[in-house]
């Protein structure tokens, strides 16, 4: 039976490590990790090879701070999607062959699952503990005292476990709704296409819920299934009945490099303000700033 979509090779960091030496290196209870000590730095190459029938993006990204951050020997991060042309709901204008490569600089924040529990668990009993508690309107909150996602992450295999990067700012939030499918009631309406990852043409992200100390995968939906010219792009969480946080953002065309944050975010609130719904701009400081978000997501609400 032929596959009429697009093929998503498994995320893998090659290297060797001990199982048991990477894994109990992490969590310790005497050894509290920070950010800064998740951070990595070096280079992203993305190669986009075009085919009359199919393109394939390759990025591989490495770093000596990532051989020693994840204990491995040597360490190189590679994806590989492939979209099938005959796929696309749009004629695409992208090259009919040749290959594109750009390398550029990398900085990310990458710890193992069990590191990323210990430090949102310190410092959130950190907060229970000094006085006034964890409240939703403190300046700067920290991604542990919300309800919503602060961040969304993408995973990566290794010997030792899966290890988490920090990726994309959530930009919207939704309260006092009847649960996430009234989110998506909105952009079916509006044309927007569900996205399943299983079809390979989704780069697979996941948000921390804080309250159950685990990473989440989301809703996922495409202004259309592939983009390849680009489009808008949102994955969805819902960790608290009545709080839905929305990472939204617009592509360039394949393979997908992300062009702005604030534009989407605005044209989300014109699409749920035309739908009958109020909304207020930058509501929350999450202080999760990148690129040209300001770290202050909007806010829907009936």
């Amino acid at each position: 039976m032929s596959r009429n979509y697009t093929r998503r090779k498994f995320i893998q960091i090659s290297g060797s490590a001990s199982i048991i030496g990477a894994a109990s290196s992490v969590g310790t209870a005497d050894e509290t990790c920070t950010e800064e000590d998740f951070t990595v730095r070096g280079r992203k190459r993305t190669k986009v090879t075009y085919d009359p029938d199919v393109i394939t993006v390759e990025i591989r990204k490495t770093s000596e701070d990532l051989v020693h951050r994840l204990d491995l020997d040597s360490a190189t991060v590679t994806e590989e999607i492939e979209y099938n042309r005959s796929s696309f709901e749009e004629e695409d204008t992208l090259p009919e062959r040749g290959t594109d490569v750009t390398t550029e600089r990398w900085e990310t924040e990458i710890a193992y699952e069990e590191e990323w529990q210990e430090y949102h668990r310190t410092r959130r009993a950190e907060r229970e503990e000094s006085p006034g508690g964890i409240g939703a309107l403190d300046e700067d909150p920290e991604e542990h005292y919300w309800s919503y996602p602060v961040w969304t992450y993408s995973r990566s295999a290794t010997w030792s476990g899966w290890a988490y990067e920090k990726k994309n700012p959530i930009n919207v939030t939704f309260e006092n709704l009847s649960g996430i499918s009234e989110v998506t009631d909105v952009l079916d309406d509006d044309g927007w296409t569900s996205l399943d990852w299983r079809h390979g043409h989704e780069y697979r992200r996941w948000g921390y819920n804080h309250r159950t100390d685990s990473f989440e995968s989301p809703t996922s939906y495409g202004t259309s299934r592939y983009r390849p010219n680009g489009g808008d792009h949102a994955k969805i969480w819902e960790f608290v009945d009545d709080r839905i946080g929305m990472e939204v953002h617009e592509d360039d065309e394949i393979p997908h490099s992300i062009v702005s944050r604030a534009d989407p975010e605005g044209r989300m609130l014109d699409l749920f303000d035309d739908a009958g719904y109020s909304t207020f701009e930058d509501g929350y400081d999450f202080g999760n700033e990148k690129g040209d978000h300001n770290g202050e997501p909007s806010i829907v609400y009936p």
